[in-house]
């Protein structure tokens, strides 16, 4: 498990100071997800400043890559026919890093499980098929983003791949004992 303990972030991000933007930030999306017409300068700023903290990995993905938020507007309307399951769906990614915050370490693993953990490792899809597929890497406003060409023959993998599990859990689906395969990966190392 991986966990960022607080005591090694910069005193440039106090614990507390980040708290209150992931919740400022999470309320912004709230209001917008729920038919408010928040400040985009303020979710900008804050997108930006949560994006170049030590917090960038686990937060949700939609907040990196919704860089205004009638972007993520685009992102959330469609997925969501109602209000009440756009705040659930908000509600959802952001309690683990909430949490976390307020007890003062960041779990990385438990996070990534609650949002989309194959997304995470894969941002651009995991191609396959018959041909050698196509990577287009553009930068859009000091961002890089990354995506698989669509051509005849290319399938991408993009979501909801991963069960929603950690290998902890799996280990104890199936009354195994963690400590028996780590030492046995660091005996065959």
């Amino acid at each position: 498990m991986h966990h960022l303990h607080f005591e090694k972030l910069t005193p440039m991000e106090p614990r507390k100071e980040l708290l209150a933007k992931v919740e400022r930030i999470k309320a912004i999306l709230v209001d917008r997800a729920t038919g408010g017409q928040p400040s985009d300068d303020e979710y900008s700023q804050l997108r930006q400043d949560l994006a170049s903290s030590s917090l960038r990995d686990v937060l949700p993905r939609f907040v990196l890559t919704s860089r205004t938020v009638r972007e993520f507007w685009g992102f959330i309307q469609p997925k969501f026919p109602s209000y009440r399951q756009r705040a659930e769906f908000l509600q959802k990614e952001f309690e683990p890093l909430l949490n976390s915050l307020e007890l003062g370490e960041v779990d990385e693993e438990s996070i990534l499980v609650h949002s989309d953990l194959f997304k995470h490792q894969f941002p651009a899809g995991l191609p396959f098929g018959l041909k050698k597929p196509s990577l287009a890497v553009t930068s859009q406003k000091g961002l890089q983003r990354t995506q698989f060409e669509t051509e005849k023959g290319i399938g991408v993998l993009r979501e909801g791949i991963y069960p929603s599990f950690t290998f902890k859990q799996l280990c104890e689906r199936l009354d195994v004992n963690i400590h028996d395969i780590v030492c046995g990966f660091q005996a065959d190392l």
